[in-house]
């Protein structure tokens, strides 16, 4: 978990600042969070999920099997 605080709105990207050292940049889609403005402050946290990984690899695996069973 790590606390950041909107720096600014560009062109429709978030500008969000770590609170953290050192401080980092991030940015993000304004599309997303569209209630986020300058100077909210956020609580970031990220999961890896194993679980819809494994889907997402099955179905490429999936799509690129089929793919080589096609002529050209």
């Amino acid at each position: 978990m790590v606390f950041a605080t909107i720096d600014r709105v560009e062109g429709g990207v978030l500008i969000v600042l770590t609170h953290t050292e050192p401080v980092r940049t991030i940015h993000l889609p304004l599309a997303i969070f569209p209630k986020l403005e300058e100077g909210d402050v956020v609580e970031i946290t990220i999961e890896k999920d194993m679980e819809i990984a494994q889907e997402l690899k099955d179905k490429i695996l999936k799509i690129r099997e089929e793919l080589n069973r096609v002529e050209l």
